[in-house]
């Protein structure tokens, strides 16, 4: 079986036009939200709002999962002593039948959401999610899509501290303040990424999305900047 550092499928096979999957992260409350909401007016890039659908394929696919992804192989074991239905999964299967097959999940994973793309949003040039958890979870969507990029949103840990408690969350301090910097812990070692100051995004909007645009392989030019900076002016999100 091929290992989990490897490549099973090669690249993602997007359709034409598409070039990459893109991703915002950064702390809790640094500003993800505000910089896919700016994002998201240009009129060839799709972002979602914390669906975390890689890791979702990912966790639905995998061996052990549930039937969706189970064969029933009936096999015997002398614990019981009779024989007994065991459920193996999709990589059990394989090793069992004596073949070398693609990892199951990771190609599964690609497969639906490059249908996934090509039903729904064919127009678009990128496809993503926004969510503070992919500091932590970054190296299992490269394992699925090794060509995504990431946007980092940096703002001081202690004003995400602030605002998470501002939050009414139920967050003790203590709390808040090791939720925050273990993220910050993850993003040390995120690759494929650019970092975007929050004060930054909040003080030069155009030049800070422009950079992320460009980051992201799309055309400032085609932005609707006067629907997008009235949108931050009527609601600015962290």
């Amino acid at each position: 079986m091929l290992t989990p550092q490897g490549d099973p499928v090669g690249p993602f096979p997007g359709p034409v036009g598409h070039d990459l999957n893109l991703f915002i992260t950064g702390l809790p409350r640094s500003g993800t939200t505000l910089a896919a909401t700016l994002l998201n007016y240009h009129p060839r890039c799709c972002l979602f709002f914390e669906s975390h659908f890689p890791l979702d394929l990912i966790q639905a696919f995998h061996p052990d999962c549930g039937p969706g992804t189970r064969h029933h192989i009936c096999t015997t074991w002398e614990g019981a002593g009779a024989t007994t239905p065991y459920c193996w999964g999709l990589h059990q299967v394989a090793f069992k039948l004596g073949l070398t097959l693609p990892d199951p999940e990771v190609l599964l994973s690609r497969s639906c959401i490059k249908g996934m793309w090509d039903r729904h949003w064919p127009e678009k040039q990128v496809l993503g999610d926004k969510s503070p958890y992919y500091a932590l979870s970054w190296e299992r969507v490269k394992r699925v899509l090794p060509d995504c990029k990431f946007i980092v949103i940096l703002r001081p840990e202690s004003e995400c501290v602030e605002s998470v408690l501002a939050q009414d969350w139920g967050y003790t301090r203590l709390g808040a303040e090791a939720w925050v910097h273990e993220h910050s812990e993850g993003l040390c070692h995120i690759h494929d990424c650019i970092f975007v100051e929050l004060e930054w995004l909040q003080r030069d909007p155009r030049e800070a999305v422009g950079v992320m645009l460009e980051w992201a392989g799309l055309d400032p030019t085609m932005m609707p900047w006067d629907a997008a900076l009235a949108e931050m002016r009527n609601g600015p999100v962290n």
